[in-house]
């Protein structure tokens, strides 16, 4: 019979390389109150932002539609040339 061992044989079993947290009483509620603190705190953030006016936003999405058509032609444009040359190629 074949003894098999592992390839570090001192460690042994699922041993956790740092020990666990004991969760003591009203941990709970510290982190209640630190979700508490950290939404209150983003919602100020949040009031602090200059949005964009609804025209800012359309003329954006205007130029992004503009742009991607017209990189949408030339590609395809510059897709045909090389298929038309490929094939002159291989003829």
């Amino acid at each position: 019979m074949v003894e098999r061992r592992s390839p570090k044989p001192r460690v042994a079993g699922s041993n956790p390389a740092c020990p666990a947290i004991r969760m003591t009483e009203g941990f709970g509620d510290l982190m209640i109150e630190q979700l508490k603190q950290f939404f209150s705190e983003a919602k100020a953030e949040f009031k602090k932002i200059s949005w964009p006016s609804t025209e800012d936003i359309k003329g954006s999405t205007a130029v992004v539609c503009l742009t991607i058509f017209f990189l949408m032609v030339l590609l395809g444009v510059y897709d045909l040339i090389i298929q038309k040359l490929v094939m002159l190629i291989l003829k």
